[in-house]
C-alpha cells in the first residue's frame, strides 16, 4: 500500500543513512528498492547520504582496513544502482 508522502520543509535537507553492518542505524543496503522511493519521496530535500563504519575495532589496523574496503565496496554497489535508476538526477531538479 502507497502511503501519501509527509510535507517536507523544502530547505531541510535530508540525507539516508544506510547500515554498513552495526544494525543500529541506518537502511540495510539489501533494500535499495526501498532507498530509491525514499530520495524520490525527498525530492530536491535529498542531499545524499550517510555511512559510519565506526563499529570496525579490531586491534589488527590490517584486518580492520580490510573490513572497511569490504563495507565501502558494498556501498559503492549500492550506490551504483541508486545512480542507474536516474532518481539522483530527477531528485536535483525537482521541485515539488
Amino acid at each position: 500500500s502507497s502511503s501519501p508522502s509527509p510535507s517536507l520543509d523544502r530547505n531541510v535537507g535530508l540525507y539516508l543513512d544506510i547500515n554498513p553492518g552495526m544494525n543500529r542505524t541506518g537502511i540495510n543496503m539489501d533494500l535499495v528498492d526501498d532507498m530509491i522511493r525514499i530520495i524520490e519521496l525527498c525530492g530536491s530535500s535529498f542531499r545524499g547520504f550517510h555511512f559510519y563504519e565506526g563499529h570496525l575495532t579490531q586491534s589488527d589496523y590490517k584486518q580492520r582496513l580490510d573490513c572497511a574496503y569490504d563495507a565501502y565496496g558494498r556501498l559503492m554497489e549500492v550506490l551504483e544502482r541508486i545512480s542507474e535508476s536516474g532518481v539522483l538526477a530527477s531528485s536535483s531538479s525537482s521541485s515539488s
